[in-house]
Order: C-alpha cells, then structure tokens, then sequence
C-alpha cells in the first residue's frame, strides 16, 4: 500500500515537521485487550468525532507497535487527514510516516520529516537502511540509546537491520551494544538472524571457525535470514575449501524449495548454474535458468538467463550431434531440457538436430517421435501467434518424421502423413519420392507409379525401374535402369545390373544386353553373373522358323539361367 501523496496543503504542507512521535509501550500479551478496548472506542454511538478519529489514531499506533502494517494501513486510509484537526492530522503524518520506513517497497518520506522526533536518529537511520544509503549511518550511537523507547515488537523488528548496519560499517562498539540488546530478548536470541548476524561478525574478525558455525546453525531454520546464512555458508565454504562444488550445491538445491521469490533466492539460484557449469551438468543448469525464468519474469535476471540458456543449449546439442556423448546420455539430457524450453524460440532447431543424431543411429521411433513433437510445437506457437512459423518448415519436419516412419518399416503410418499435400514447390520432389518408398515397401507397385519427380533421384529411378520390373513392363524397366546406369555408371549395384541385363533381354535389346553384359563382367566376383551375362546375351539365330534343336537348346539356357539368378538372389539375401 501506499501512503497518501499529500494532505491537501501542497508540498509545504506533505514535508514539514511535525510533533514528535513516541509509541506507546503497548506489550505482547496485552495486545488482544487493547485492540478490543480501542476498537469499542471507534464504534462508540455518540461519541464526538474528534474522540472517534483519536481513537482510530491510537488503534493504527497500536498496529505499528506490533509491526502489523497492513492493518495500520487500513486504519490511516479510513482517515482524510484534511478533515482532522491540526493535531490529529500531524499525528497522522508522524504514523504514516513511520508506516512508511518500516513497510517494504514504500513511498520513502524524507529525512526532515522526523525533524525534532526525540527518537529523529534511529527513524532517520531505519529510513537510511531502507533506501540503501548506508553512508548516512554515522549517527549509529545515537541510535542504540533511542531503540530501547521503541515497543518491544518493533524494536525486535529493527534490530537485525540495525545490528548488520553497524557490522558493515565496522562500528564495532555500537555492534557489541546492539548484539546485546538483541540477546536480551528471547525471541532474537533463538532466531536466525542473530545467528546469522554473529556469523558475519566473525567473519569480518576473522574468526571463520566461529562464522561457519554460526551460519550453520542459522541455515537451519526459516526466514530470509537462514536463506542469506545457507548463502554465506557457501561463500564460505567455498572460498576456504572447506565445501567441495558439490556439497555446496546440496545446500543451495535445499535453498531452492525454503526460499523464493527475492534476490536472495535469484542469489541461489546463480551459485546453483555456476557451480553446475563448473561439475560439467549442463543438464541441470538449463533446469536451473529455467526457474530463474518462472521465478522472475519479465526481469533483467530472466532476460540473461534465457540468453545463457540458449547458448548452452546449443553446445550441448552440437556436441550430442556430433557424437561426443553417448545416446543413453542424449536421450536423457534433451527429455529434461525439453521439459522447460518446449516453446523457446530456438529449441525446434535443437529438436531436430537431436532427431536427426537418432535417426542416423537408426533410432527411427525416437526421430520420428521427435519430428512430430517439434512439427506440432511450431505449429501450436504459429496458431498462438507465438511464432511466425513458415509453411515450407512444417512441411520439411513433417517429410523427415515420414522418413523416419519408412525407415522403421512403419509404412502405413507413413503413408498417412503422407497424404496431405506439400504447400513449399521445392519439396515436391521430395514428397513424391517418400510416397514412391512407402508404396514400394508396402509391395504396393500402383502408389509408386503415380508418383512424379521433375528431377528424379537414383533411388527413384530405382523405385520405379523395380516397380515396372515387378509389373514385366520389360522396356519402361530397361528405360528407367538404363536411366540409373547413366546416372551412377560403374556405381550401378550388382543387383541393379542384373535386372538391366534382364528387362534389355526381355525387351529384345540385344545391343544393351551385350553391352551390360561386357560392362560388369566381374560384377560381385561371382561366375554366376558370367553364366547369366552369357545365356542372355547369346546371338539369337536369324533362321526362322526355329529348328526343333534351336528351340531345345534356347529354352535349356534359359532354365540354366532361371537357375543361375535363383542362386544369385539366395546369395543376395544371405
């Protein structure tokens, strides 16, 4: 809550001193009497108005007394301080003026507003604290003979402040005084930041035994202070040795579930990432930038956070690409990185650069997985308006998912995704030749006929040479073979070879047969192929009609040759 801007009197009005402000020394135990008592004195039927606005005055004093400040702040803001009497409006100044230093992330009066308080130091300096202008702290003696005036609630709310103000300054006599005051009082004595505020004592003495031992003690229990004592802990720690990397980072992982949401734990949260990069667990600090972003967003720590995260990210992707970890470990990692960074702008690239490293393993369930999670992540970011997601990138990731599916003898799945039309030109050649694969695998000869390809690869030619093969259109075979000769010359697998040879024989091209034939007369070192090269390639008689014996001897050569491939293709499969 803020405090009021002015009080209608014009800036004169809203800094000018008022009458000093002494609390009353309102105790815990009589806190629900009081509270009772002031609150039947507001809602008293009949009473002058100026005994009701006393009352709500004293009522928020109380509050502050306890360091109850929003309650203190729902009084103040029931009360228009224009229509108070002259005192009664100072006095409401002087309470929202202390409502002002003690409630975090106030509209800070200035320093003359508590000009002639009896207590002017220490409200002076508590504003100083909570400005971050420690330099105005030389008034610090002043302060430990002022703060036993206070209610004792509220001085236990001030003294850890007040206590490491003194101890960053190294004004150690006014430190003693303080320490004592906080030992005197039960409640500090038992708390973490007298604990913690003993340790950063020592530590500046140099006494590190008695500050670790302190900071231990306060990182055991609960509250900013424990979580700045499991900090300084570690500082500690690691700067004497006395904590390995990955004993500190223990701590600081049980910081991360007690303490969030301030700079303390965005604190942490830095030591974690660092100390990660330092054992070499990319992994795990990705998961730590990742919660600075939740944490913190729309901040200047989440903005560097995503920048660090993205360049980590794309370390530990090249080098999973690369090969330079083991899938097991690849597999693992990028499940927990995609976790986080689903919907960051640059994973999708990471996501196929980790499908593609699978599917050249010959992981094709995992590729193909992957391919259709980034396909449909791009998708949804695209529908959102998250991304501007080209068309032709769907396409790309959704012929590779396919791809993968033909790979791991999943046609029918493949086929499926298939069936939509590719938007992108330049992937239309691509997209014909996965349908020709997947209706080729599938023994399905008519899908792999209706495809097209304006520039046909080797393996379409193949697909097709096999498929009009399949079909004993001996000519078209012998044209797209051919066509796949020409295309990989001396290349040209064995088996490929043969099936020329073959549909040129069937076709009645002698010619192309006799050349085939002369053109891989070693093919596979097998002396079948010579056999088969020669029966097919023989000079046909010319004298029609064949003589009974001609005609015996043809069809012998061809059951040699039958025979002769049959052995080939065993020999093949095996």
């Amino acid at each position: 809550m803020q405090p009021r801007a002015a009080l209608g009197e014009g800036e004169a009005r809203a800094t000018r001193p008022v009458a000093g402000l002494r609390l009353p020394q309102y105790e815990r135990g009589e806190f629900l009497e009081h509270r009772a008592a002031l609150a039947d004195a507001v809602s008293a039927p009949d009473a002058p108005e100026a005994r009701l606005h006393g009352a709500a005055l004293d009522l928020a004093a109380l509050y502050l007394s306890h360091v109850m400040l929003h309650e203190a702040r729902s009084v103040l803001d029931a009360l228009d301080p224009q229509a108070l009497p002259s005192s009664q409006a100072d006095r409401w100044r002087a309470l929202d003026a202390v409502h002002a230093v003690l409630a975090p992330g106030g509209t800070l009066p200035g320093s003359e507003a508590f000009a002639g308080w009896p207590e002017a130091a220490l409200w002076r300096a508590v504003r100083h604290l909570r400005a971050g202008n420690d330099a105005q702290l030389a008034t610090l003696e002043e302060v430990v003979a002022q703060i036993d005036a206070l209610p004792t609630a509220l001085a236990e709310y001030l003294l850890p402040d007040l206590l490491e103000a003194a101890i960053e300054a190294e004004a150690w006599a006014p430190a003693r005084d303080l320490a004592a005051r906080m030992e005197a009082i039960p409640a500090l004595q038992a708390a973490p930041s007298y604990r913690f505020l003993l340790g950063q004592a020592a530590e500046s003495g140099g006494q590190l035994v008695a500050a670790f031992d302190s900071y231990v003690a306060a990182a055991q229990e609960a509250g900013v202070f424990a979580q700045r004592a499991r900090l300084a802990l570690v500082e500690l720690g690691r700067r004497t040795g006395a904590l390995s990397p990955r004993e500190a980072r223990e701590i600081l992982d049980l910081s991360r579930t007690l303490w969030r949401g301030d700079v303390h734990a965005l604190h942490a949260l830095r030591e974690i990432v660092e100390i990660d990069l330092e054992l070499g667990n990319t992994v795990s600090a990705l998961e730590v930038l990742a919660q600075i972003g939740r944490d913190f967003p729309d901040s200047e720590a989440a903005a560097l956070a995503r920048q660090q995260a993205r360049a980590l990210m794309e370390d530990y992707y090249g080098r999973g690409a690369e090969g330079e970890m083991p899938l097991t470990e690849f597999l693992a990692g990028h499940q927990r990185i995609a976790v986080d960074y689903r919907f960051d702008q640059t994973f999708a690239a990471q996501g196929e650069r980790f499908a593609d490293r699978f599917r050249a393993a010959g992981a094709t369930a995992v590729a193909a997985r992957e391919y259709g999670l980034v396909h449909d992540y791009l998708a949804a970011a695209s529908a959102l308006g998250l991304q501007d997601v080209p068309v032709a990138r769907l396409d790309a990731l959704r012929l590779k998912r396919a791809e993968a599916l033909i790979d791991g003898g999943r046609y029918a799945e493949a086929a499926a995704l298939l069936d939509r039309a590719i938007t992108a030109p330049g992937l239309r050649d691509r997209w014909n030749h996965l349908k020709a694969r997947a209706s080729a695998e599938a023994g399905e000869v008519d899908g792999v006929l209706a495809t097209k390809m304006a520039r046909p690869s080797p393996d379409y030619l193949r697909l097709m040479a096999e498929a009009r093969f399949a079909r004993e259109e001996w000519a078209a075979a012998q044209d797209h073979y051919a066509a796949l000769w020409r295309t990989l010359g001396a290349g040209l697998p064995f088996e490929d070879a043969v099936n020329l040879l073959l549909s040129a024989h069937r076709a009645g091209d002698a010619d192309l047969a006799a050349e085939v034939a002369e053109a891989f007369p070693d093919a596979a070192q097998s002396r079948r192929w010579s056999e088969v090269a020669a029966d097919l390639s023989g000079t046909v008689p010319g004298v029609l009609p064949l003589r009974a014996q001609t005609a015996r001897d043809r069809v012998a050569r061809a059951e040699r040759t039958l025979e002769a491939l049959g052995e080939l293709e065993a020999g093949a499969s095996e």
